[in-house]
């Protein structure tokens, strides 16, 4: 009876770390060693994406499918979501001239494990996924690996999918301004930023350079906070959802401006069917 409970207790441990449980406050896309990446292509194994265009009805996120096929299948074997679809050595910069660069420099946005929702998998080597996808700005790829996370061999890769407006903004959103032809991107200033944010923030630290030119004496309606001396700014992740931005001047050290930034979002890139965390873990 012991025997069973340990051996049962190291069956529900594996399948826990698999699902990321044992990891916690750790990111999923961290435990992938992609520069320790070799090429093992099987030209029996294949990877198909569809539909090949994505967001046919002006949607930012879409769902689609990946169905691929492995003759030597393993339990370890994973799916990786690559944007832009061209991942190779060709686009690797070595870190040292006399190195050659790795296989692959590029990390995926989101993986899965093949079996994930194919429990025949370790047996027919055939599976899908169903994924979830937002506007990238870039086209898709996806890559069917073996070797577990911590030794990737690149096994097949599909054809390209993209969305049918792949430069369409997801983030932010333009309201309209004012006048009938002014469109604006900005939102009230603030000392805490707090949850989904309606424009992007701007931070331009020119302290260095304080001396050369004065600021002009129209105050754009989109700036906030402006400075005319030497300083610096410090910025402190304070746990994994909460960012502190600080500016101060050189000559005491003080703070002259500061706000906060506190986020806790679903991540759609880390979602796949049946399986989307209910936060991030990323600020």
């Amino acid at each position: 009876m012991g025997l069973l409970v340990a051996l049962w207790a190291a069956v529900l441990a594996h399948a826990l770390a698999r699902a990321g449980v044992l990891h916690a406050g750790e990111q999923p896309l961290s435990r992938i060693a992609i520069r320790r990446a070799t090429a093992a292509v099987a030209g029996s194994a294949s990877v198909k994406a569809r539909p090949a265009v994505l967001g046919l009805e002006g949607q930012s996120s879409d769902w689609m499918v990946v169905e691929f096929s492995h003759p030597n299948p393993s339990n370890d074997d994973w799916i990786g979501v690559f944007s832009p679809s061209g991942f190779s050595s060709e686009i690797c910069q070595p870190e040292n001239w006399e190195d050659l660069p790795p296989f692959l420099c590029t990390a995926p946005i989101k993986f899965q494990y093949a079996n994930f929702t194919n429990h025949a998998y370790n047996k027919s080597g055939k599976g899908s996924l169903k994924l979830q996808l937002i506007n990238q700005r870039a086209d898709f790829a996806f890559a069917l690996f073996s070797g577990g996370l911590s030794a990737p061999k690149l096994i097949s890769v599909s054809n390209k999918v993209t969305f049918e407006n792949p430069k369409a903004p997801v983030y932010p959103r333009l309201a309209q301004g004012k006048s009938w032809n002014e469109n604006r991107c900005v939102q009230d200033g603030s000392n805490n930023y707090i949850g989904r944010f309606n424009a992007t923030t701007h931070v331009v630290v020119g302290g260095g350079g304080a001396s050369l030119s004065p600021f002009r004496a129209t105050v754009p309606y989109w700036s906030f906070f402006r400075d005319l001396d030497f300083g610096f700014v410090k910025l402190t992740a304070l746990n994994n959802s909460f960012l502190l931005f600080e500016y101060k001047k050189s000559r005491d050290g003080n703070v002259y401006d500061h706000f906060t930034i506190s986020r806790d979002y679903r991540d759609i890139l880390a979602c796949s069917i049946d399986n989307c965390p209910r936060t991030t873990v990323a600020v």
